[in-house]
């Protein structure tokens, strides 16, 4: 029982356009033509054709199996047979593997590098027949000697769709995609850190700088890296002394008593100062020396 919704519309009807006799005519024969041109003949393409035997010996309403006997001597001499189906040849390619009633059921031909067998009957490869009906001899044959066997059974609706990751596992390519993602960690940690500091041609010229210290600030961090303290009064009395050498208004006198100064002050002097006091007696040295100027 189905229930249909009470307040139910429906559509309107669309208007179809009659089309004329003759072009009804002509759309009818040209899908004929194509049916034609699209289907193969099996008759034609492999020379033979389907019938099917009525006359089957039934017992209590129920239909018997029938007998197919061989004519292979490597193949067994008789097997049970259970469909009336049997195939017409009308090609002497083919030859006869098994008959039933004096039709043939089971037909082989030869195919590329091997042959084709087309059987009437599957119940001698079925499960069922495996159990109560083996036929050994005969499957083996069928097999031959390739080491690989395909059952297609997708009429069945019995296939299978795997993914990508099935496909990855089954053909051993994680170990590739672990490999690639190690790389591309590799790759991102090396162009994150240097490992080397990187040279002067690859720092941005021009780039914009911003610092909370003024220039100042940056030559006394510069001299306490580069000078040691026992030398900043040598070395800035060494960079006055090339600054103001060509200067005429400092005289030849001052420059004499700013080397006494220093003289003074050299790590191997035993009346050593400070940096700082010796700054102070060279500042003095040169007001008064510009005084009397």
């Amino acid at each position: 029982m189905s229930f249909l919704p009470m307040n139910r519309k429906h559509p309107k009807k669309a208007k179809v356009k009659k089309e004329p006799e003759s072009q009804k005519v002509e759309n009818i024969e040209c899908r004929e033509t194509s049916k034609k041109n699209s289907l193969i003949s099996l008759k034609k393409h492999w020379g033979i054709e389907f019938e099917f035997n009525q006359n089957l010996p039934v017992k209590d309403g129920s239909y018997l199996a029938l007998n197919a006997v061989s004519n292979r001597p490597d193949l067994p001499p008789v097997i049970t047979w259970h469909s009336n189906l049997y195939f017409d040849l009308l090609d002497k390619s083919w030859q006869i593997l098994y008959s039933s009633e004096g039709h043939p059921v089971m037909i082989e031909r030869p195919f590329g590098k091997g042959s084709l067998v087309l059987c009437a009957d599957s119940f001698f490869i079925s499960n069922e027949a495996l159990r109560s009906e083996r036929q050994p001899q005969l499957l083996v044959w069928l097999l031959g000697h390739n080491s690989k066997i395909l059952f297609d059974e997708a009429h069945f609706g019995i296939y299978k769709q795997p993914s990508v990751t099935a496909l990855l596992r089954h053909y051993r390519f994680h170990r590739v995609l672990w490999v690639l993602a190690v790389m591309a960690l590799l790759f991102v940690w090396k162009n994150a850190v240097y490992f080397v500091p990187p040279r002067n041609d690859d720092v941005p010229t021009g780039a914009d700088v911003v610092s909370d210290k003024d220039y100042t600030r940056g030559l006394i961090v510069m001299l306490r890296r580069n000078i040691p303290g026992s030398e900043i009064l040598q070395v800035c009395g060494q960079e006055w002394e090339r600054t103001f050498k060509n200067d005429k208004r400092v005289p030849a006198e001052a420059f004499e008593r700013v080397k006494e100064i220093l003289r003074s002050q050299a790590p191997s002097s035993k009346k050593r100062l400070d940096a700082v006091n010796g700054y102070r007696k060279i500042s003095r040295t040169l007001q008064r020396t510009q005084r009397y100027e």
